[in-house]
């Protein structure tokens, strides 16, 4: 077996991003997508996303979609393992890359300038930006009292700013050796 190290350079790894009414580990898990960039020739797609309900199923169908990658990526983690952990799911099995931690690191450990939230991390990155319509929703409102269309749209939109992040995060740990 390789250096944990090693694992970071995969590319069969999930993004995770859950929304769900505070607190996380209440388990009020109301909405998560996944992205695993696989790369299917026949759609000529570079990865797929996946929408999970709060369903039995459909959480059970997220907890194998986290499991089927080397290693999961999320921005604050720690929020999304605690809905994963109030729903049951030995999280303590999964490799993680927290893209919160990753800026922390990349900054040898000091303050970062603005703050660590995901839309700010990603104006460092030049990574995307968040819908700002949807980001006010969740100012006044609970996950749970936004339309599933807005949700959904929030929840893409914040793994595909994960998932830019962290590949940039990736080269930058890269090219500094």
């Amino acid at each position: 077996m390789g250096k944990l190290s090693d694992i970071y350079l995969r590319n069969d790894y999930v993004v995770l991003d859950a929304e769900f009414d505070t607190p996380a580990q209440s388990g009020k898990l109301v909405l998560a997508v996944t992205y695993t960039p696989e790369c299917d020739s026949t759609t000529s797609r570079d990865g797929l996303y996946r929408v999970f309900a709060p369903t039995p199923v459909g959480w059970y169908s997220l907890w194998d979609s986290v499991r089927s990658g080397s290693f999961l990526v999320a921005h604050n983690a720690k929020a999304e393992l605690g809905v994963l952990d109030a729903l049951g799911f030995p999280t303590s099995e999964l490799v993680i890359w927290d893209t919160m931690v990753g800026e922390w690191v990349l900054m040898g450990g000091l303050e970062v300038k603005g703050k660590m939230s995901l839309e700010d991390t990603a104006v460092r990155y030049g990574a995307g930006i968040k819908h700002k319509w949807t980001a006010r929703m969740f100012k006044d409102h609970k996950a749970s009292d936004i339309p599933e269309y807005a949700l959904r749209e929030h929840c893409i939109d914040d793994v595909a700013i994960t998932n830019s992040i962290f590949l940039k995060q990736r080269e930058e740990i890269i090219r500094r050796g």
